[in-house]
């Protein structure tokens, strides 16, 4: 895993520390890809290469100022100033150049010297960086081990609450249904042992009885009274047998 984290950057320090300065420095290049080292390379030559061609032009100019001889009783002129003006105006822009040049070489070595510190420390980062993922890496299992047994307890203990309601649920209605068919057995008795019902009336007769008393009181309220109570009573008599009649047809 560490590995596959480091990539390209990861190397053996025990080959790294057998390797020569240069070896090392090349080495270490990978680390620092947005450095340009050939072109620091091709710019330190460069500067070599003038260097040396002007230390050659000086070297010929020497050799041709000794075999100059110049006779004892030659007298001097007048010397020209503005050339030697020249010159020295030139001198110093040279020297001004290489100043620059040395400056540039100068922060180009403090940056070499920086980038070899940074990679030295993340080389010797690598062991620690391992054992921090490494303790982080138990500690996120310990964890999640310890979740998972309090999640198994949480199941255990919902399996067996399930079954004790389901207990106390079955037997709740166990009681219901037995309490209620013992109640329809005790009902179903109290209906069997009941007497018969007596027949149905027929409202329909009574009903045309009332009309025909109502009818028979009417006509006796219109009817003249007879002051002789005894045929007065021969009359209903007549009349209820009448009625009698009619309901026998």
């Amino acid at each position: 895993m560490l590995d596959s984290l480091l990539g390209e950057f990861a190397f053996d320090p025990l080959a790294f520390a057998r390797m020569s300065p240069k070896e090392q420095f090349d080495e270490l290049r990978r680390f620092v890809p947005t450095v340009d080292f050939d072109a620091i390379d091709k710019a330190n030559k460069a500067d070599f290469d003038r260097r040396a061609d002007f230390n050659k032009f000086a070297k010929q100019e020497r050799a041709a100022a000794a075999v100059i001889v110049v006779p004892p009783d030659t007298q001097g002129g007048l010397i020209e100033e503005q050339a030697l003006v020249e010159q020295l105006q030139a001198a110093g822009d040279t020297n001004t150049d290489i100043a620059r040049r040395k400056a540039n070489r100068q922060r180009l070595s403090g940056q070499i010297e920086q980038l070899r510190a940074t990679a030295f420390a993340a080389i010797s980062a690598i062991a620690t960086d391992h054992a921090a993922l490494h303790a982080k890496r138990e500690q996120t299992i310990s964890d999640l081990e310890a979740q998972i047994d309090v999640l198994n307890q949480k199941l255990e203990a919902t399996k067996l609450q399930y079954q004790v309601d389901y207990e106390a649920v079955k037997t709740k209605r166990a009681a219901e249904a037995t309490a209620a068919r013992d109640q329809a057995d005790n009902l179903q008795g109290d209906l069997d042992a009941a007497a018969p019902l007596p027949a149905v009336v027929d409202t329909a007769e009574l009903s045309r009885q009332i009309e025909l008393a109502r009818k028979a009181n009417e006509n006796a309220r219109k009817a003249p009274r007879d002051p002789n109570p005894r045929r007065l009573t021969a009359r209903r008599g007549r009349n209820e047998a009448a009625r009698q009649d009619g309901r026998r047809e």
